[in-house]
């Protein structure tokens, strides 16, 4: 099965790196997996192939979290700003206290949902792409080739 994918591939040193770049379609992945033919390394290979084809697919899960997320990456900075400043003023009696205890709680709640809604993008990777495509493909055709001619 062909995946017709438009990416490029960038291998570089360091440790849990592996990743997709949708902006610049570009499969991150660390020497340490491309150099290993080790059942984890064929899983983040097809986990990040998954990414890549979620995104030529224009998978509409894929899209809203790329939106969740990079919300969250900028509301997500003032969590700790708010709660301190909420407790404090609490503390003072100042009256923004629960009003900024409530903010912080409200950045924390979407923060967890940013969590819960990634994980039907995450598993679309995993499952599907690394069923059909390694198992069907990669560990059949090892299977195989083990056989002798004459029982083929």
């Amino acid at each position: 099965e062909q995946l017709d994918l438009n990416i490029q591939l960038a291998v570089k040193d360091g440790e849990l790196i592996d990743a997709y770049a949708y902006k610049q379609r570009v499969l991150i992945m660390s020497h340490a997996v491309c150099n290993s033919a080790s059942l984890a390394s064929l899983t983040i290979v097809a986990h990040e192939l998954g990414h890549a084809l979620q995104h030529s697919k224009n998978d509409p899960m894929f899209g809203l979290s790329l939106i969740w997320s990079k919300i969250n990456r900028f509301t997500k900075r003032f969590f700790i700003p708010f709660l301190v400043a909420g407790l404090v003023t609490l503390f003072f009696n100042f009256g923004l206290g629960q009003t900024f205890l409530w903010v912080s709680l409200g950045i924390f709640a979407f923060n967890l949902l940013d969590k819960i809604f990634n994980i039907p993008v995450e598993y679309e990777t995993l499952v599907p792409y690394i069923i059909r495509y390694m198992f069907r493909n990669i560990w059949l055709r090892h299977r195989f080739q083990s056989v002798p001619n004459r029982y083929r």
